[in-house]
């Protein structure tokens, strides 16, 4: 190899370096990737049956700007202060949308308590009519009565008791001795609960309306009237009659509200309503 060779070849090498460099036109260009929202619904809370709801959300977007924030409940857009909430727990569902169009959701649960006061007090009869004074009809003593159905999850609240019922169509189809009733309440999972139970003879007589009969209980063709399966037949209640032979416990008939002379071999057959 001659000197001339030599020369070349080092050059040569430079030649190549430079020309790869300023090639960045002919190199495509990647897009950053988007990130999506962060959300903070907030923290659970727990308040009385009618107070005020606000929730107190925090959200954000490192990569661009926020294009919507929208509460849902069961389904349903909703706005704030809410002050409606059933007595019970409720979920409601944060969605926050950035201005690419990614989504990131968030849930908080809001636990309504009944009302102190109002739980102290008895309840109305139910009787409108007044056939003598002071009467029921006449007076009309005691707390009105007032519901709020869940109609996905097929739940009544009582907003003055506190109580949860049970109200899906098994309510109207399912007969069972005692034993077997006390076995399917503990076994039943309706609106995400398991700790429902056989009510007690007072709890079943709490519904009753007496100025109703064919079935004597507030059914939902009216305001505050939220009860949709029912029969006008015999309930089990968890409470035993008190002859010291454990063969028999109470029913109430909802056909006229009664509970007089309603107890009943365990052996036997009757409807079911399970409470919590």
């Amino acid at each position: 190899m001659d000197k001339r060779s030599i020369t070349i070849l080092p050059a040569l090498a430079i030649l190549l370096l430079l020309s790869g460099c300023g090639s960045d036109n002919n190199t495509d260009t990647q897009t950053p990737q988007n990130i999506a929202p962060t959300v903070d619904a907030g923290v659970d809370v727990s308040i009385n049956q009618g107070e005020s709801f606000s929730p107190t959300p925090i959200y954000s977007d490192s990569d661009g700007t926020i294009a919507s924030a929208v509460w849902t409940y069961n389904g349903a857009t909703i706005t704030f202060p809410k002050t409606d909430f059933g007595i019970g727990e409720h979920i409601l569902i944060l969605s926050v949308m950035d201005d690419d169009g990614a989504v990131t959701t968030d849930e908080v649960k809001v636990t309504v308590n009944a009302d102190v006061v109002a739980f102290k007090s008895l309840l109305k009869t139910g009787q409108t009519e007044s056939y003598h004074n002071n009467d029921d009809g006449d007076l009309q003593k005691g707390t009105s009565r007032s519901y709020s159905r869940d109609e996905i999850n097929e739940i009544v609240t009582d907003n003055v008791t506190g109580l949860l019922w049970q109200d899906n169509e098994e309510t109207k189809t399912q007969m069972m001795n005692f034993d077997q009733a006390n076995e399917y309440c503990q076994k039943l999972t309706l609106g995400g609960f398991n700790d429902w139970r056989v009510p007690s003879i007072e709890e079943l007589a709490s519904l009753v309306n007496k100025g109703k009969n064919e079935p004597s209980i507030d059914i939902n063709n009216a305001p505050n009237e939220a009860f949709e399966k029912i029969v006008s037949e015999e309930y089990w209640s968890s409470t035993i009659y008190s002859d010291g032979r454990d063969r028999t416990a109470w029913t109430l008939d909802f056909s006229n509200g009664s509970s007089s002379g309603g107890y009943n071999l365990k052996t036997d057959n009757y409807n079911i309503r399970c409470v919590k």
